[in-house]
């Protein structure tokens, strides 16, 4: 700043983090006005969370230690396949569905792999809702014979059952798990390319 006498207020740009650790008091003797950002860093902080959440949940720092050091990694954590869903689903908390639609896949998510995800379990489908069977889905949350679902899709989009929308224990959105800036984008890139290709032109450059 330029030699002389101060301003009467400077405003200080600051994050929330440093608003903790500064006295308010000595901003105002140095006559320095404080503002926020509280959601300038949310999704940050979003991503940072889920990446806390996988290392702690994955032994993921520990892990990465023991290739660094030359030991060689846990025996007891292998990834297993399972050829029946209920079987996979018996083994774990989390059941994400991300399967295609059609008739090889419909209803595989039914009364028999939800009884076997059981009462601690929650069914997570980004994939598409003709997988899952919806009645047997409504009875499993309304029985707790599982903990939750979180739904991304649905059987008979757009619209949504009223008892999954009655339901406490279910998380709904409206098929978007992929619209996002970038996710759009690169589908119009890609749609792009592919008529490009079937009218045989080339792409442009300018």
């Amino acid at each position: 700043m330029p030699r002389g006498n101060p301003p009467q207020s400077q405003r200080a740009g600051l994050s929330p983090a440093w608003l903790c650790a500064l006295c308010g008091q000595q901003a105002r003797t140095a006559s320095v006005e404080l503002s926020k950002a509280p959601d300038v860093c949310a999704q940050d902080i979003a991503d940072h969370t889920l990446a806390l959440l996988r290392a702690a949940t994955r032994q993921i720092v520990q892990d990465h230690e023991s290739v660094r050091q030359g030991r060689a990694p846990k025996g007891d954590v292998p990834y297993r396949w399972r050829d029946g869903v209920p079987e996979r689903a018996a083994e774990v908390d989390f059941l994400v569905v991300c399967a295609s639609g059609g008739p090889a896949t419909r209803g595989l998510i039914d009364a028999e792999v939800l009884q076997a995800l059981g009462p601690q379990g929650v069914l997570v489908n980004v994939g598409r809702g003709s997988v899952v069977d919806e009645a047997a889905l409504q009875q499993a949350l309304q029985e707790r014979t599982i903990a939750a679902a979180a739904l991304d899709v649905f059987a008979h989009e757009p619209q949504v059952s009223d008892a999954l929308i009655e339901l406490p224990n279910t998380v709904l959105t409206p098929h978007m798990a992929s619209s996002t800036l970038q996710g759009l984008q690169d589908m119009f890139v890609q749609a792009e390319a592919y008529l490009l290709e079937h009218f045989g032109l080339e792409p442009h450059t300018g």
